[in-house]
């Protein structure tokens, strides 16, 4: 049965790699004198509409994204994927959906083939993978070439401390006939050029991959029925979402302003993500395999799970070692240069900060200014508000 654990780490870890690859903004340094954020909501529609992940972006940039559902996959039933694209220079932000695989040994499964909700392939290391998926990412890219290939330190700094905080977690799931399971990690920031229809682009593709390793001794009997021990060893490695930043040659950097703004405001809905883990738990049990259920199914699944979320919900904000993750998300907010609003519909939205006022509209477009005298509701049949600073 594969192993199912959480993964606190998953979005602390994507804002790293965008702190580490873009650069650390002055208060004034870059910034626009006013900026207008528009609020997209990617919702499940398999699961009743419910909200999955909210990310804003500027708002003349066009946006799409959606869930995709795979219930051959018990570890990630359900996984995001989006796009934005600015108006100028081919800016563009690609949010790749999670990846998940296995290889065991000694196994009967080909390479491709799917067990345990995963599908077997040997581990490979983050550059590795990067480079393989790129042809197929870019398909009308001509002249690729790959430019650097970093592992920032300090990055690996803060990933490992969340690895720690896994590595401690599964020390309380093990069976008591395996082995102490291990929990490693791999990270790449990539920059590739190529040309595309004729022009000329540089993108730069952040990846980290996480690898669980376990082992287990099972007693076995021989063809003439004596005994001995078999020696399992698995691994289930997991591509965490690759986030691609891409603009025409010569002008990435002057977008990366943009680019940070929208990194600093991926935020996956706790809710939802439990519902898919409880769904994915579900799988397990009543080992489903390659049974098709419809999207009736699926909501039914996700409905009789409702109170396991909720209560799930609660016991994981009961254990979470709160002060470790209020030092990490102040670290992150002063690499990145935002700070923390309270808007209509969520608490504790990443802003870019050097801007003293902040209105927010009903439909969750949002104005940063500097000037004291701006009002936005004056000629405007949308309902500004002035929203504060979270404490």
């Amino acid at each position: 049965m594969c192993r199912k654990m959480s993964r606190p780490f998953l979005f602390p870890v994507l804002l790293l790699l965008f702190a580490c690859q873009l650069p650390a903004f002055a208060a004034t340094e870059g910034m626009p004198p006013q900026m207008r954020l528009k609020r997209h909501v990617i919702v499940d529609q398999s699961a009743n509409n419910m909200p999955a992940m909210t990310v804003y972006v500027p708002e003349d940039w066009q946006f799409q994204g959606a869930v995709l559902w795979d219930l051959q996959s018990f570890i990630h039933p359900a996984r995001i994927t989006f796009q934005a694209r600015g108006p100028k220079d081919g800016a563009e932000i690609l949010y790749i959906p999670i990846m998940a695989f296995g290889f065991s040994t000694p196994s009967t499964y080909q390479e491709g083939q799917k067990n345990g909700g995963t599908v077997v392939r040997r581990p490979m290391k983050s550059e590795a993978l990067l480079r393989e998926i790129l042809p197929h990412l870019r398909k009308q890219a001509a002249n690729l070439q790959v430019k650097s290939v970093e592992r920032p330190k300090d990055v690996e700094a803060y990933i490992q401390a969340e690895i720690d905080k896994g590595r401690a977690q599964l020390q309380t799931q093990r069976l008591p006939s395996q082995e102490a399971p291990s929990l490693e990690f791999d990270l790449a920031v990539m920059t590739v050029t190529y040309t595309e229809n004729g022009r000329p682009f540089e993108e730069r593709l952040l990846s980290i991959i996480t690898y669980l390793k376990s082992a287990t001794a099972m007693r076995m009997l021989d063809a003439r029925a004596r005994p001995y021990m078999q020696r399992y060893e698995s691994t289930t490695w997991t591509c965490l979402p690759i986030v691609s930043v891409r603009a025409h040659a010569g002008t990435l950097q002057a977008h990366d302003f943009e680019f940070k703004v929208v990194g600093d405001n991926i935020v996956q809905n706790p809710t939802w993500t439990a519902s898919i883990d409880a769904v994915g738990q579900k799988l397990i049990m009543d080992n489903f395999n390659q049974a098709v259920i419809s999207h009736q199914k699926i909501r039914e699944s996700i409905n009789s799970t409702h109170d396991y979320v909720m209560k799930r919900q609660r016991e994981a904000q009961a254990s979470r070692q709160a002060s470790q993750d209020r030092i990490l998300q102040r670290r992150v907010d002063d690499i990145r240069g935002v700070e923390r609003y309270n808007t209509r519909e969520s608490s504790g939205v990443a802003l870019p900060s050097g801007y003293n006022h902040v209105w927010e509209a009903r439909d969750g477009t949002v104005i940063l200014q500097n000037d004291s005298f701006f009002n936005p509701n004056l000629g405007s049949t949308k309902d500004w508000q002035k929203i504060e600073r979270a404490r």
